[in-house]
């Protein structure tokens, strides 16, 4: 359809030639926004209702859709009213929303997220079958700003969901750029060395891992608790902020928790326990809760500790706690290999346990630097 020009009418002061020719004009300028997926009665009413012609916009795209129709609508049982409501999605498809029957003052339902509400449908049948929809059962309710809004915002989340950018698999130049999201999935299990070249100084992306990558720390890679050099292994969910020092350097900020069953090992049975761990910029805390039953061996050792909680250590990590031998309160010195075996000792290291009685540890904490 043309333009025209908007001309305020003033029956008044025009001819009547002239307010006829203004009206036309002034439809014509508000009808692509007016007639907007208008709902009304079909030509011949059935139960179905008519969307007129409409538009969607979702930031890139316009797109233009033809006049459409509901899917049927079923009428209420005798004796019942319903409010049933109408809405669009983001792609300019309809639905519709089927309220609840009741016998006196129904209420709409609510509008599902993602869609914008179009119009409500009163179908009373408090005395007899509805058969037809007409304009008179028929509310509009489009919301025509907060719509469009809705339309650009929904079709951008569909990509996008809460700044959410599509999975980015990791490599060694892992471009976690290429999306609009602050939020962006890494798969895979490469080492990263690099996030690519940032589109300028001082912007942040907020990383997920899906799987058990590494990243090494470098000049241009800068990870906060880790020298330069040095790899970490992270698991699935971890965290990881960058933000853009310059446009090819990055500083690196992570963090990463869960939990594990510790079992135990040296008894008679074998003892479990929930254990915890959380990872904060190199910074390794595990708490392991008390294990305890009875002794069949001199050893004493715990299993089930994540192996890349222990990948970087160099060296034995040592901690001490408290427990029991032979039902007898001892001191326990324990010790942490980067192989993720876990072997306690009484009193001191190399101290041997009862092979028989009770024997177990308290609640054990301990903390250490990742990939020392």
């Amino acid at each position: 359809m043309s333009v025209a020009s908007f001309l305020q009418t003033i029956w008044a002061s025009m001819t009547p030639t002239a307010y006829k020719n203004a009206i036309d004009a002034n439809f014509a300028v508000a009808k692509r926004s007016i007639d907007n997926f208008a709902p009304n009665q079909q030509v011949t009413p059935n139960m179905t209702v008519l969307l007129d012609a409409g538009h969607t916009y979702d930031g890139t795209t316009l797109t233009e859709l033809a006049a459409q129709s509901t899917a049927a609508i079923a009428t209420p049982a005798t004796g019942y009213m319903r409010i049933d409501r109408v809405v669009i999605n983001s792609a300019g498809v309809n639905s519709v929303i089927t309220g609840n029957p009741v016998t006196s003052a129904p209420v709409a339902p609510a509008i599902t997220g993602g869609a914008f509400p179009v119009c409500q449908v009163l179908l009373d049948a408090t005395s007899a079958p509805v058969t037809t929809i007409v304009n008179s059962m028929i509310t509009d309710e489009r919301a025509l700003a907060a719509g469009y809004a809705a339309n650009a915002a929904n079709a951008a989340n569909a990509a996008n969901v809460n700044g959410y950018t599509p999975s980015v698999a990791s490599a060694a130049t892992t471009d976690i750029w290429t999306g609009t999201g602050a939020v962006v999935q890494v798969t895979g299990t490469a080492t990263i060395t690099s996030f690519g070249t940032a589109p300028s100084v001082g912007a942040t992306k907020k990383l997920i891992t899906t799987d058990a990558c590494l990243i090494t720390a470098g000049a241009n890679l800068i990870i906060e608790g880790i020298v330069i050099g040095q790899s970490i292994t992270l698991a699935a969910n971890a965290v990881i902020d960058v933000v853009a020092i310059t446009t090819t350097q990055f500083k690196a900020t992570y963090s990463l928790s869960g939990s594990f069953t510790a079992t135990g090992g040296g008894f008679t049975t074998s003892p479990q326990a929930y254990g915890y761990y959380s990872i904060v910029n190199g910074v390794i805390t595990i708490s392991i809760l008390p294990i305890s039953a009875t002794s069949n061996s001199n050893t004493f050792s715990i299993t089930g500790i994540p192996a890349f909680l222990a990948a970087g250590l160099t060296f034995p990590m040592h901690f001490q706690g408290t427990g029991t031998d032979n039902s007898i309160l001892v001191n326990i010195t324990g010790y942490l290999t980067s192989a993720g075996a876990c072997n306690l000792f009484k009193n001191v290291t190399g101290g041997v346990w009862t092979s028989s009685g009770l024997k177990g540890m308290d609640m054990i904490q301990f903390t250490y630097f990742q990939a020392t």
